[in-house]
């Protein structure tokens, strides 16, 4: 029995200390670099922005690409043709019922394809959804591929009106 109380407690703390050792989590710990850039450390502004991929964060005005409608219980990928102009902004409104966007593609001037996760969802009649297409520059997109559709079973089908805010 005296041996067993200081037996039990010596390997206690030989198993916190090597869980801890393996874990990394111990007292003596090595500083680590960031893991992710901070973001609240803006990048400088850029000047010339001609030919580039990147312009400037603010919009100069408002392109209205008209009213879509969208088919029931469907979804319909609708293609937008920009034309590699710099894009800031998207903003999407439902006028008419519930529309439901599903995914929002844009296809850069470059060939890359950035997927826009926060302007998806469900959009009520008579509200929007407005995004910024990067979080530190606009960017020159060639086309967008908005997949949505309209939610309403009984009435007529969900008019989706797209605009973009433009830096150019």
């Amino acid at each position: 029995m005296k041996f067993l109380i200081p037996a039990i407690l010596f390997a206690l703390i030989s198993t916190t200390a090597m869980a801890q050792y393996n874990d990394g989590s111990g007292y003596r710990r090595r500083p680590q670099p960031p893991r992710y850039q901070d973001p609240y450390n803006p990048a400088p502004p850029r000047y010339g922005h001609g030919g580039g991929i990147r312009g400037p964060q603010y919009t100069t005005h408002w392109d209205d690409l008209g009213v879509n409608r969208l088919p029931k219980l469907v979804s319909e990928i609708q293609t937008i043709y920009v034309g590699g102009r710099l894009v800031n902004e998207i903003l999407i409104r439902a006028i008419d019922n519930r529309v439901d966007v599903e995914s929002v593609l844009a296809y850069l001037a470059n060939g890359q394809v950035v997927q826009l996760y926060h302007i998806t969802g469900s959009i009520k009649s008579g509200r929007e959804i407005r995004g910024f297409v990067d979080s530190r520059y606009s960017l020159r997109i060639d086309r967008l591929e908005i997949r949505a559709m309209s939610s309403n079973l009984v009435g007529s089908r969900a008019q989706m009106q797209v605009a973009l805010g433009l830096a150019d």
